[in-house]
């Protein structure tokens, strides 16, 4: 199915295997110089304090697309509800919307509600 209303840009940088993320200063430069309308952000952890990652290196270029773009929404799967991860990419107040598919908890709600996060619970599919 053709997108035609849909624009890609790719940013330079590396692709960290573990993650699949891009990283690096080359793809955090170029970013700079745009716009986005919207940056899906993935995470491997969210707490009631924020949206973690497992590594620095992906720090960089995903808080840089999250200065340039009107809206945040981070997708996270229900396991990163229970996760745990090192580097704490930003607090609830950079984040738009949450994606997930199954209930947050009655804390992380709480905290979702007090800093204007919009939670959407994706249904599962049969």
């Amino acid at each position: 199915m053709e997108r035609s209303l849909v624009k890609a840009i790719v940013l330079g940088g590396e692709v960290y295997r573990p993650s699949r993320a891009l990283v690096g200063s080359a793809g955090t430069t170029e970013a700079a110089g745009l716009r986005a309308a919207t940056f899906f952000l993935g995470a491997a952890a969210v707490d009631a304090r924020g949206v973690y990652a497992s590594v620095d290196v992906e720090r960089g270029l995903k808080e840089a697309l999250m200065d340039i773009s009107d809206r945040v929404v981070l997708v996270v799967d229900s396991s990163k509800l229970a996760a745990s991860a090192p580097v704490r990419l930003c607090g609830w107040d950079r984040i738009d919307v949450i994606v997930t598919d199954d209930d947050p908890g009655a804390e992380l709600l709480e905290t979702l509600h007090r800093n204007a996060v919009e939670c959407l619970i994706a249904a599962p599919q049969p």
